[in-house]
């Protein structure tokens, strides 16, 4: 849309196909099976040379090509009126090429997921424990690099959790799991959260948890790069980046009269990650990053409060959320780029059921932090839907960034020549203006 002839959504071919087969053997025995594919091939760049046009002053182009391919499984039986045995199991092949000029990225990711367990429940009190296993796997094609970054993880797991109704205003969630890598070792994650019904129209949530995560390369900022010059992480010298979080909110909902119906939710949380791993330059003439850990923590913090009312054929959601989020380490103490603290937004519906349904929307983005310590402007997009439907037909039609905000109205998307452009690598705000896409429901 700013006419400097390169792309800002790419040309995309996609191809998906999701069968699912659900069987029961008895009322008590259920099984369901299901895969998933995904075939996709994306280009961006420079338009003439993606629509191969005889004039292209520039070879500059990104293919993306994917495949995936992921199937599901679960298992049910049922023991008398309170006792489920399940079993379930998952399993995705996830192929992916990128290539552009002087470079090409290449690798193969083969994951699983295995859990079985039992679940028995009764009036006051529900139990679920269980066993279970991830694997893992990602294998790099030999290209340009000598250094794949190959690695494999497999974590053992075993849980229990329990939720308990002491009465009928206090109920107790909790549960306990304990994870087991070769790599890492041992993790006990436990997991609290209280729940208190002041009335029945008021009540609220006080809960935590300790979590972790597995290093891998799949980052942010190494995709960014293509994973051109990205080291593989070295187990032996990276630390696990390990996390603790709270969270609370409040529920209240009325009727204002005999038609307005209002609901309020406050929310409230706190996470820090600590040896957050962080992608460093070691190399400035050769630009060569490595993942490392650091000696401080990254904190987020803040609010979030939703008010919904209806009307009749009215419908109004609305929201505003506070992120506080800051890097403890490297003496920056700052806020995280491209995180804006303030967001806030507005969907406003009018609908008769079975019959019709527009819709207005509106989002406030507040000003973020860039990687210079700069900050990047504050933004409104503004949306219309409508949908109008048969029995078994429905068309529908959505206009979304109708006011086409985007970025370039403010900036230039690139430096340099068209021959050997230089683009932004921060993107604070929508690069495709306005969108608008029409569609055909069929209810067979």
């Amino acid at each position: 849309p700013n006419n400097d002839q390169f792309s800002d959504i790419p040309l995309q071919r996609r191809f998906s196909f999701n069968p699912r087969l659900f069987y029961d053997f008895s009322e008590t025995t259920k099984l369901n099976f299901g895969v998933n594919t995904s075939f996709e091939n994306r280009q961006g760049g420079y338009i003439p040379q993606i629509l191969k046009q005889t004039n292209a002053q520039s070879s500059v182009i990104e293919n993306n090509e994917s495949s995936r391919i992921s199937t599901q499984f679960k298992f049910d039986h049922r023991f008398g009126e309170n006792m489920v045995f399940y079993a379930k199991n998952s399993v995705s092949v996830f192929d992916r090429i990128i290539s552009v000029a002087d470079y090409q990225f290449s690798g193969k990711q083969i994951a699983s997921f295995t859990e079985i367990g039992m679940s028995s429940y009764n009036e006051k009190t529900e139990w679920v424990g269980g066993v279970n296993l991830w694997t893992e796997q990602f294998k790099e094609k030999q290209l340009a690099t000598a250094n794949l970054r190959n690695y494999s993880l497999n974590t053992l797991g075993v849980f229990v959790q329990n939720t308990h109704s002491f009465t009928s205003k206090i109920a107790l969630e909790s549960g306990l799991r304990l994870d087991y890598q070769r790599q890492y070792g041992a993790f006990l994650l436990p997991r609290l959260s209280l729940h208190y019904r002041f009335t029945d129209d008021f009540s609220m949530r006080l809960g935590g948890g300790l979590g972790y995560k597995s290093p891998t390369v799949f980052l942010q900022e190494s995709e960014q790069a293509l994973f051109r010059n990205v080291l593989p992480i070295n187990g032996a010298n990276v630390k696990i980046e390990t996390s603790q979080g709270l969270n609370w909110d409040l529920n209240y909902k009325t009727t204002i009269g005999e038609k307005i119906e209002f609901s309020f939710n406050q929310f409230f949380f706190y996470t820090q990650i600590n040896n957050p791993l962080v992608l460093n330059q070691l190399n400035l003439t050769n630009n060569i990053y490595s993942f490392e850990n650091t000696a401080g923590n990254v904190s987020t913090k803040g609010f979030e409060t939703n008010i919904k009312l209806s009307y009749e054929a009215f419908k109004l959601f609305s929201y505003y959320t506070l992120i506080d989020t800051k890097r403890n380490y490297f003496n920056l103490n700052n806020q995280i780029p491209l995180t804006a603290r303030h967001r806030a937004g507005l969907v406003l519906m009018y609908e008769k059921e079975d019959n019709f349904r527009i819709g207005y929307e509106a989002y406030y983005t507040g000003r973020q932090q860039l990687a210079d310590n700069s900050y990047a402007r504050d933004y409104v997009t503004m949306g219309f839907m409508a949908e109008k439907r048969w029995n078994k037909f429905g068309l529908y039609v959505n206009f979304e960034n109708f006011t086409d905000i985007r970025q370039s109205r403010w900036q230039a998307m690139y430096s340099g020549t068209i021959q050997r452009p230089q683009f932004s690598q921060e993107l604070y705000a929508p690069t495709d203006g306005r969108v608008i896409s029409l569609g055909i429901k069929l209810k067979l």
